[in-house]
């Protein structure tokens, strides 16, 4: 993998710092109540995507990473988002590692690929002193996407599980 400036290169994606011009395609993905049922519960309007979108370019601005926009490797085609969202802790900054991909791209090994440069890059580039994923009990498929990250579970609740790396934790697995 490579890591080039502000975007990361997988096999077969770009993972990118969100600018100004995404909001049309991140809205088409936020606007989509299947892909968010796990994520906020209902899709977003446009003002709620404008408002996330500003707070992913803060993250960037103030901490150096956070969420960003996913593209095709080869085409460039935008399917998703992942990234690392900032969570500053006493102990130290953490990365709360996030993805959503575009249905179409569900099923692919896209969140396992892009989650594995993303716990590289946090916790050996940005030295974060964690990296951390949630999800909800019933959403089996991001659960599946942990452990395949060799991820250890460290919370378990009627709301969400969260499983976490850290750094010399061993290597991520694929």
């Amino acid at each position: 993998m490579t890591t080039t400036l502000d975007t990361l290169l997988t096999p077969r994606l770009r993972i990118r710092p969100m600018t100004e011009h995404d909001l049309d395609v991140l809205h088409a993905l936020y606007a989509d109540e299947e892909l968010m049922r796990f994520i906020t519960g209902k899709a977003r309007t446009r003002d709620e995507t404008r408002a996330r979108l500003d707070k992913d370019l803060g993250d960037h601005r103030d901490h150096g990473f956070g969420l960003c926009v996913t593209e095709l490797g080869d085409t460039g085609e935008v399917i998703g988002r992942c990234g690392l969202e900032p969570r500053p802790t006493e102990a130290g900054l953490e990365g709360e590692l996030a993805w959503m991909f575009a249905k179409p791209w569900w099923g692919r090994g896209l969140a396992t690929e892009a989650g594995a440069e993303l716990i590289r890059y946090g916790l050996e580039t940005l030295a974060l002193t964690r990296v951390f994923a949630k999800a909800m009990p019933d959403n089996t498929a991001s659960i599946k996407v942990m452990e395949r990250l060799g991820m250890t579970r460290v919370a378990s609740a009627d709301r969400e599980v969260e499983y976490e790396m850290r750094p010399g934790a061993g290597s991520v697995g694929l």
